[in-house]
C-alpha cells in the first residue's frame, strides 16, 4: 500500500510542536497490533469450540456484541471510575446475560485466548519505535480503553513502558475520548499534555482524546479507514517507520 503524508506533518502536531515532545503515550488495541487478526483468528477458535452447540455460541456471541456496542455508546461519557460496570450491566441487559455468565465470557473469550495471537499482530516498525523513543529520553505510556498490561507483555514490549493506564482504573471517568485517562497517564509520567504526543487508530476517538485534553495526536492509518480532512488536528501516518521518521525529521533527536 502506498504510504500518504501529510503535506506538513510537522506543523500538524498540534498544540505541542514535535521539537518539544517530552512523552509518547501509545493506544494499544488496534495501534500496536492489528486487531483484524485477531478478529479472525478468534472467529475460527469460537466455531471450533461451539461447532457442537451452536446455541451456546450464539449466546456468547451475542453478548460479546453487545459488549463491543456497550462501549461505543457510552463513548465521551462521564462514568465516574465505572466505566467497565457500565459496559457490563449495558450488555448484559441488552443480551439477556446473567452477570456472572458474562464475567466467565470475557476473562476466557475476551481477555485471556486473544493474548496467544497478539504477538503475531503486532504492527511493522512497532518495537523499533518504542526503542527510539526510550533511545532519545522520551517517556513512554499506554492509555488503552481495555486493560493493557498483558497485552503488553504478550507482545514482549512491556519493559518499554514507564506508565500503564486503561478506562477501567477507577481514577479515569469513563472510555475515551474522555480525556481523564490520557490526563492521569501524563500525569504519571510527570509530564504536562502539551508535551505528549497521543499515537492511537481512530481519528473519532484518539485524536479527539488528546484534543480535549491539550495534546498532539497521530493517527496511524488503518485499512478501510476513511481519508481525514484536510483542516485536521492530527498527524496521519501509514506505519510506525513513518511517524518515527517524521518525528526524527521535525527535531526529536
Amino acid at each position: 500500500m502506498k504510504e500518504k503524508l501529510s503535506a506538513n506533518p510537522v506543523s500538524i502536531c498540534r498544540p505541542g510542536e514535535v521539537d518539544g515532545i517530552a512523552a509518547v503515550i501509545l493506544d494499544v488495541d488496534g495501534t500496536l497490533y492489528d486487531q483484524a487478526v485477531i478478529r479472525r483468528k478468534m472467529a475460527s477458535e469460537l466455531i471450533s469450540a461451539y461447532i457442537l452447540k451452536p446455541a451456546a455460541g450464539f449466546k456468547l456471541c451475542r453478548f460479546l456484541r453487545r459488549y463491543r456496542q456497550a462501549q461505543e455508546r457510552l463513548r465521551g461519557l462521564d462514568l465516574d471510575g465505572k466505566a467497565a460496570q457500565a459496559q457490563l450491566l449495558w450488555a448484559c441487559e441488552c443480551s439477556h446475560t446473567d452477570v456472572e455468565v458474562a464475567r466467565a465470557y470475557l476473562e476466557r473469550w475476551f481477555f485471556t485466548a486473544p493474548l496467544k495471537h497478539v504477538c503475531a499482530a503486532i504492527r511493522p516498525g512497532a518495537v523499533e519505535f518504542l526503542s527510539a523513543m526510550k533511545q532519545r529520553g522520551v517517556r513512554l505510556g499506554a492509555f488503552s480503553d481495555y486493560p493493557a498490561t498483558s497485552k503488553l507483555d504478550a507482545l514482549g514490549v512491556a519493559r518499554f513502558f514507564d506508565a500503564i493506564v486503561s478506562s477501567s482504573d477507577p481514577e479515569v471517568q469513563g472510555f475515551k475520548p474522555n480525556p481523564s485517562g490520557l490526563l492521569l497517564c501524563a500525569k504519571r509520567l510527570g509530564i504536562m499534555p502539551q508535551r505528549v504526543l497521543y499515537v492511537g487508530d481512530r481519528p473519532d476517538v484518539d485524536a479527539e482524546c488528546a484534543r480535549r485534553a491539550g495534546a498532539s495526536a497521530a493517527i496511524l492509518q488503518v485499512a478501510g479507514q476513511r481519508d481525514s480532512t484536510a483542516d485536521q488536528s492530527w498527524y496521519s501516518a501509514a506505519s510506525f517507520p513513518v511517524l518515527l521518521g517524521e518525528l526524527l525529521r521535525g527535531g526529536l533527536h
